[in-house]
Parts: structure tokens; sequence; C-alpha cells
């Protein structure tokens, strides 16, 4: 197959899924409107840096006529303005890939909605306050128009659509595992935004067990590019990388791939997809304590590093993760699906002072007719609470019903019952 893949520079991802695809047969074309410049990459097609000219949209209809898969990552941007590419690409019988990688799609209100457990450090997440409109029209154009959809539950919170979970692709050669087995570990801490990773709680914890005696080297970076980054991880014991998030990122998985003890706020309660994830689990409760115990614990810290590979071949191997991608996009909508979201359904509920757009609700009552809905949704109370059109109630005894499925497992699409 011909495929584009594009257009938003994410943790260096582009070149990683273009180069498995292409090990796997296919001819690749990268596309590029937002780079960036942690990862110095070059590009076929470079759209970055200007605004959209004649030329441009000539280049982009070509693009279009030449190609069968369009893969975009980053929700919020594709090749033109306002997903305008989208009904082109359809109409001219191309498929399109909607890869979700965070706050493209995520909502903060319906994000501490969805994660509310009484904790008080949900309360101070500290994710850029956004309008409503601007993740919830990212992801209902991807989910109205695209034949396959890859996320995650924490990055789904606004979803009505199944979708399959997106593995971040990690092409492993590119990575030496190193397990120095300190008996006083090497820290690093490497955040992208120290706002948003917790920096300031990480290094309030080690401050308080450096007090205390406890002994490890801890090494601060921060504006490096990605490649000084992986350097230091391939000679560290320890990787802190952040707290609020109950999966991970790529960093994480750098961690691994380079033989760290993992350290982050993954939660198996809220992602339990996929199984036996091998990081050390921290929140801003509990961080001192979980801590300790790593920082003095050589052999936890080990058995911890020595996981990690093999866990990343099992799941994060680029040419395997787009052999999955590649495998479900040729079942189509027969396939089977791994999560099927319901909080916006049968939890959400708007925040005071938010709306959403007519056509929005709209696009949520097409996506319902097509995809269904949990059977405990309630469609008159959807409407009630301002979130579809009333338009839904009608026919509503024909909109696919699904039970309660049980989380991490697939679900067969075929399976929904009216």
């Amino acid at each position: 197959m011909r495929i584009m893949i594009g257009v938003t520079e994410i943790c260096g991802n582009i070149p990683v899924v273009a180069g498995a695809l292409r090990q796997l047969g296919h001819q690749v074309t990268t596309v590029v409107r937002q780079k960036n410049s942690w990862w110095p990459i070059e590009y076929d097609v470079d759209f970055s840096d200007r605004d959209m000219t004649i030329e441009d949209v000539l280049n982009i209809g070509y693009l279009v006529g030449t190609h069968d898969v369009f893969f975009f990552q980053w929700a919020r941007t594709s090749l033109l303005p306002n997903h305008a590419d989208y009904p082109f690409i359809k109409k001219a019988g191309k498929k399109i890939i909607s890869c979700f990688v965070g706050s493209d799609v995520r909502d903060t209100a319906a994000y501490k909605q969805w994660y509310a457990d009484g904790r008080r450090f949900l309360e101070r997440l500290p994710f850029p306050e956004d309008p409503l409109v601007n993740p919830l029209f990212a992801m209902r154009m991807a989910e109205l128009h695209s034949d396959l959809v890859l996320s995650q539950p924490n990055q789904s919170v606004l979803g009505v659509r199944p979708y399959h979970h997106a593995f971040l692709p990690m092409e492993l050669s590119l990575y030496r595992q190193h397990i120095p087995a300190r008996e006083v570990p090497v820290v690093v801490h490497a955040p992208s935004k120290s706002w948003l990773k917790g920096t300031d709680v990480i290094m309030a914890a080690l401050e308080t067990l450096k007090q205390q005696g406890v002994r490890f080297e801890l090494r601060f970076l921060e504006g490096l590019t990605n490649d000084v980054v992986i350097k230091e991880l391939m000679n560290a014991d320890v990787l802190i990388d952040e707290l609020y998030f109950p999966l991970h990122g790529k960093l994480s998985l750098e961690g691994l791939a380079c033989g760290c003890a993992v350290v982050n706020g993954d939660r198996t309660d809220y992602e339990p997809f996929p199984a036996d994830r091998p990081f050390w689990y921290v929140n801003p409760d509990n961080i001192v304590e979980r801590l300790r115990q790593l920082l003095t614990d050589r052999d936890l810290r080990i058995g911890l590093a020595l996981e990690g590979v093999p866990y990343l071949k099992m799941h994060h191997d680029h040419v395997r993760v787009m052999q999955r991608v590649m495998d479900t996009l040729e079942q189509g909508e027969a396939g089977r699906c791994d999560h099927f979201p319901d909080f916006f359904s049968t939890g959400y509920r708007l925040p005071r002072g938010e709306t959403i757009p007519p056509e929005l609700q709209g696009a949520t009552a097409q996506l319902i007719r097509k995809w269904g809905l949990p059977a405990e949704a309630d469609l008159a109370e959807l409407v009630a609470r301002g979130l579809v059109s009333t338009e839904i109630l009608a026919g509503a005894e024909r909109i696919p019903r699904w039970g309660a499925p049980t989380a991490g497992q697939s679900f067969d699409q075929n399976a929904m019952h009216a």
C-alpha cells in the first residue's frame, strides 16, 4: 500500500512508524506541518513554518490522489485546517487511521471527572484549561471519518465510538539495555514540561529522602535533545518520569529499553491494558515512601529493569505494532475492538458555563446511531445533559447496545445487539 503519515511530530514517532511500515513492504511518505525541536528530523514533505499556499493545496491534492491510507497522529491537525481534507480523502475511496496521543482529545474537566477517586492531588492536575469544543471537535471529526481509531482510555474520556488500543511503537534497535546494578543508584528526571510531569513534587520528595540519609545521585535533565537523554538513561539505575497519567508516555518506555527501573503514575485500575506493566507506581501522596523503598532496594531495582525489554518486545516493537494496525485496518468494521468507551454516555457532566455546539451534538448522534451505546446509557438523559441533539430519540430502539465489557479484553463489534 501507499501510506502517508503525518502531520504533527510527537516524540519522534513519524519516522518510527514509517520505518516499520517500510519493513512491512509498504511505500510511505512522511509529511509534517508541526515539527518538534527535540527531534530534528527530515521529512519527505514539509509544510511547516508557513501559511498554506496555493502550491501547498495542489501538493495536498497530489498526496490524496497517490496514497491509499492516511495515518494521522495528533487529532487536531491534518493536511488542511479544520480537517477539511477528511471528506475529500473519503470521497476518493481512501482510508484514514487516527491515532490520538494525549491532549489533542483530552479535556481537563472531563479527565478529572473520570479520574476522580477522592485523592487530593487530582484537584491540582497541572493540565492547561482548554475550551471543551477544541478536543471534542478533534475527536468527533476523527470518529466520524476514520476507518480505524487508535487511543487509550485516559485519552478517550469524551469518546463514543469503540476503538483499538494505541501501543507506542519503539524501534528497539536504537536502544541498548545496560543495568549498572549500583548500590547507590543514579536517578534521572528529564521532564519535557516540568509543570506537566509533577517535577516540583518529585524534587521535594527527593530532597526529603536526601535529608533522611537515603543515598542516590540525581541527574536532572531539562531542555536537552532526545539523543542526549537516551545516553544518560543508558547509564542510570532509575528513571523518575511523571506523576499524573494513569498510563505512560514514550520516555518511560525509553527508560525500560535502556535498563532503568522506571517510576511513574501508571495505574492498572484506570488503564488495565496491557497487563503486567513493569513500572514502579507513585503518586504525590505516597511518593516519599515508594521512592525510599526503590532507592534502598538494589534487588528490586534490578528485577524491574530486567522485565523491561521482554515487555517492550511483546507490546511495543514498532514492526509488531504496525503489523497489528494494518491487520486491524484490513479487517474493517467487522473486526474486534479493544475498548468500548462508556464515561461520556453514562457519567460525564458538562462543567458550568460550557455548552456543546449543535453541530457537535449532531455528530455525536450520528456516531451513536452507527456504533451504539453501553446497555446502561439513558438516551433521554444524554439529551438532558446537553451532550447530544434531540434527534437521537427518534428510532432509539434501533440503536445498537453493548454489555459491560471486561477491561483489556477484545470485543467483537458483530456481537453488539439492538
